[in-house]
């Protein structure tokens, strides 16, 4: 059997990434690969010569210097995360640019914030069971349409409860345009938040990278584009975390209750908390329920209640609602498997999310304790197996992980692998829709996908060494115990 040094297998690493850097180049992708021979998106040739370029200078100072350069790219890596963020803001304003001069506005920048406002306008007109009938919110979001776009609209359900569409009432006062900006300014405030409560894990000389990533993110800049409020909910899920790490099951409970405005992003946080009986964490979400519905009977009459149910009716079906643009199980058949029926792959999805929710459950084994670095994990796999279980899931959820994975880098003793799937996570979705696939919404949330699987299985893998770590210490202490 032939052995190789530790030595010679960096060199032949190293080699071997200077070979793939020549031969990817763009001639020879483009004769492999394009159908007619040409790559015309620039974007895609520059992001090939990016790749090009790594590989030849990684795999050229690997090859001559060893794992040693390595350690020490790796110890200054915050730097070069640093930079890649900041250049991330840069391509988001182009992209958004683009946006607007491709499509206009509404018809994807703010294209949910027009939505909303129309439900919310429909209330205001006295409507209150028309809020969750297509019929009387098509004329709504028409008249934005006829004034921004000339094109005829599509509405879509708002599967909110009423107490959402008070809410938003003020910002509907405005010019639609005007309502958008200052519904923009709200949420990218909330955006800042949550970076900042994430960043507080850190060092501070770390904080800014941590801020610069979230704050670049895929999931956190598509919130803002498209006006939804899932960074909202995000700092509520942070909160939630921050209070359960800090003994204040109640408060915790209060904020998971907002989750009801989405109650999808709750499914599993809820139930977890009554199979680990933390009785008063689910008595503060079960009263903030009541405040909420309570809320929407007042603004809305039993009668807008009792119509909430069929706003849901578009997300029953195994296509409706742009799953391919989701990042949950249901996108992932869809594109792995484009030609199966509706009924096939309804029934894999229910095996995938059965699946997934049975391996969470079964990583909460064990005590309750949230001071442990177990804890930040639990809650992060918890969150991705929700993402991933849901049936309506789409790429604005991820901004939930924010502070729970953050915790989880700061406070974990993580192996570097798990550390760059995570920091991955961050950077390749938003790379892709900024610069690798230009404006390419169903590439990116395809990375975003296949990110998560890859987060929640090292964080599995995390789990289950930390788990043996401390059953290992255990016994030992008791050999200790017993040997005096």
């Amino acid at each position: 059997m032939i052995t190789y040094s530790s030595a010679l297998r960096e060199r032949i690493f190293g080699a071997t990434l200077m070979v793939i850097g020549v031969i990817s180049n763009q001639w020879i992708l483009t004769q492999t690969f394009s159908p007619d021979g040409v790559i015309e998106q620039t974007s895609l040739k520059l992001t090939i010569w990016i790749f090009d370029i790594s590989c030849i200078l990684a795999g050229s100072l690997l090859f001559l210097f060893g794992s040693a350069v390595i350690e020490r790219v790796y110890r200054h890596a915050s730097w070069g995360v640093l930079v890649i963020s900041a250049g991330l803001l840069g391509l988001w304003l182009i992209a958004v640019e683009q946006i607007d001069a491709s499509w206009g506005l509404f018809r994807v920048l703010g294209a949910d914030y027009a939505i909303y406002s129309a439900q919310a306008n429909v209330l205001r007109s006295g409507d209150p069971r028309g809020i969750y009938s297509l019929e009387a919110l098509q004329p709504r979001l028409q008249d934005i349409y006829d004034s921004y776009l000339h094109q005829v609209a599509r509405a879509t359900h708002v599967p909110y409860p009423p107490l959402f569409a008070w809410l938003f009432r003020p910002f509907i006062g405005p010019e639609p345009h005007i309502g958008f900006i200052l519904w923009s300014i709200l949420n990218a405030l909330a955006g800042l938040y949550l970076a900042w409560r994430a960043a507080a894990f850190f060092r501070e000389t770390e904080r800014p990278v941590v801020a610069l990533l979230i704050l670049s993110s895929y999931p956190v800049i598509f919130a803002l584009i498209v006006g939804q409020p899932a960074l909202i909910l995000a700092c509520a899920v942070a909160q939630f975390y921050l209070a359960l790490r800090e003994g204040r099951d109640l408060r915790a409970g209060l904020y998971l209750s907002l989750l009801l405005f989405k109650p999808q992003y709750g499914v599993l946080l809820g139930p977890l908390l009554i199979l680990k009986r933390r009785w008063k964490a689910v008595s503060g979400a079960a009263l903030g329920a009541v405040m909420i519905i309570t809320g929407s009977v007042l603004v809305a009459g039993v009668p807008a209640i009792l119509q909430y149910p069929q706003a849901f009716s578009q997300m029953a079906g195994f296509r409706t609602d742009f799953p391919a643009l989701m990042i949950n199980w249901r996108s992932l058949i869809i594109w792995l498997w484009p030609h199966v029926s509706d009924e096939s792959g309804m029934l894999l999805e229910m095996l995938l999310s059965g699946g997934t929710i049975l391996v969470t459950v079964l990583a909460w084994q064990g005590g309750w304790a949230p001071r442990e670095q177990r804890f930040p994990l639990l809650i992060s796999v918890t969150l991705i197996a929700t993402l991933l279980a849901n049936h309506h899931s789409h790429q604005h959820g991820g901004a939930l992980l924010a502070v729970p994975l953050a915790a989880a880098v700061a406070q974990a003793d993580l192996s570097r692998f798990t550390r760059l799937v995570i920091i991955a996570t961050c950077l390749l979705p938003a790379l892709s829709y900024t610069l690798m696939f230009f404006l390419d919404i169903l590439v990116a949330s395809r990375f975003m996908t296949v990110s998560l699987l890859l987060c929640y299985g090292t964080l599995l893998a995390e789990l289950w060494a930390a788990r043996r770590t401390m059953q290992s210490s255990s016994k030992s202490s008791v050999m200790r115990v017993q040997a005096t």
